[in-house]
């Protein structure tokens, strides 16, 4: 074999190596995990959960109490971040542990894995959403103070 193909494959099998013990890591915090999700799913599903209820509550306000200049684009924003809200703790509840036992974690552990990317993509629209209604409250009560 050639130098560089030699190389190569040692460069896979460590990254295939990584990948296995990122696994293992996933696995072993599912099954020791009460409630059968990860302590980083936890923490998104509960700021997924928080912003959820502000965009409802945004949503919940007469339109004639929203004098704001932005009114219909916070509206707006406010009802996109409901939707992938509940789109990413749908997508965290199917990464729970369902029941006991190890093949229940080894299942959850792959959809762990498979889900990683929607996850990531619903988590970074979720932080647009928040930037993006942070930004209209801050320019409309900078307006209503003028």
């Amino acid at each position: 074999m050639e130098p560089f193909s030699i190389l190569s494959a040692a460069c896979n099998v460590i990254d295939l190596l990584g990948k296995a013990a990122k696994c293992v890591v996933t696995f072993k915090e599912l099954c020791d995990s009460a409630d059968g999700i990860t302590k980083n799913h936890e923490i998104l599903s509960e700021a997924a959960q928080t912003m959820g209820a502000v965009a409802a509550d945004l949503n919940r306000v007469p339109t004639g109490f929203l004098f704001m200049k932005h009114g219909d684009q916070l509206r707006a924003a406010a009802s996109q971040c409901a939707e992938v809200s509940q789109k990413l703790r749908d997508d965290l509840e199917r990464c729970r542990v369902v029941g006991g036992g190890k093949l229940s974690a080894i299942k959850a552990t792959f959809r762990h894995i498979l889900k990683k990317n929607d996850i990531q993509k619903l988590q970074d629209q979720l932080e647009s959403c928040r930037r993006d209604i942070n930004t209209m409250v801050s320019a409309d009560a900078l307006y209503v103070g003028l």
